[in-house]
């Protein structure tokens, strides 16, 4: 996955340019509909994360197995470390994915998402980086009209008036959940207000794309830069 140049399928991601960038702390994000290969299970979980996926449910399961294999993914891009030389575990008291292991990796930052067939990792080895990422599948029978009469603020509203599509919908639907992990925020306090004015209260930038027939979107620190991978 290392020195893959900028998806197609997410194009939005890469407004900025990767050269020119100095010194600025790095984000990075993945996103897949690929399943965890077969002997992930045996070969990329630590007997804690096993422990872990065994309890879930059959969907659980696989949802577990697909988000920390791409997640893992995004850790092997930037050190040289076995996946099962730390584990990756939802910690109850923050809510929050946390990596425990060697190299000081309990220090980085981590959020998943997975919706129906795919999921979405974001990491940075920055301690205490403020991370948001969020993916969802256009669900055909959602009633998303209803929905963003109730979730969207008003000048998500009018955006969305002009467009009439449930992409847009899911755009700002996906940007209110990473925002919400990004900020610790319940969800329910960012409905009817804009997203984009929240983020900017708090020094956080968004970014949106869409991927076949998925919404993704993440909140990264404002001056951080973002480099997406499609696995």
């Amino acid at each position: 996955m290392k020195d893959k140049q900028a998806p197609d399928c997410l194009p939005l991601l890469f407004s900025e340019p990767k050269t020119g960038t100095g010194s600025r702390p790095s984000v990075f994000l993945a996103f897949t509909l690929q399943p965890a290969p077969e002997d992930f299970f045996n070969n990329g979980l630590t007997p804690r994360e096993q422990e872990d996926v065994v309890r879930r449910t059959q969907k659980g399961q696989r949802q577990f197995l697909q988000s920390r294999w791409l997640l893992k993914q995004l850790v092997g891009s930037q050190l040289a470390i076995s996946a099962q030389r730390y584990s990756s575990l939802f910690e109850q008291d923050t809510g929050r994915v946390a990596l425990t292991g060697e190299l000081q990796l309990h220090k980085w930052c981590v959020s998943l998402s997975h919706s129906h067939n795919a999921s979405a990792a974001i990491v940075s080895s920055v301690p205490y980086t403020p991370l948001g990422v969020d993916v969802e599948w256009f669900k055909p029978s959602r009633p998303w009209v209803e929905m963003a009469d109730v979730c969207l603020g008003p000048a998500e509203s009018e955006q969305l008036a002009q467009l009439q599509k449930a992409e847009g919908f899911y755009r700002y639907w996906t940007q209110k959940e990473a925002l919400a992990k990004a900020t610790g925020k319940a969800l329910s306090e960012l409905f009817q207000v804009d997203s984009s004015a929240v983020a900017r209260d708090h020094g956080l930038s968004l970014y949106s794309c869409y991927c076949a027939q998925y919404a993704v979107s993440c909140v990264i620190p404002h001056g951080h830069h973002l480099y997406a991978y499609h696995v």
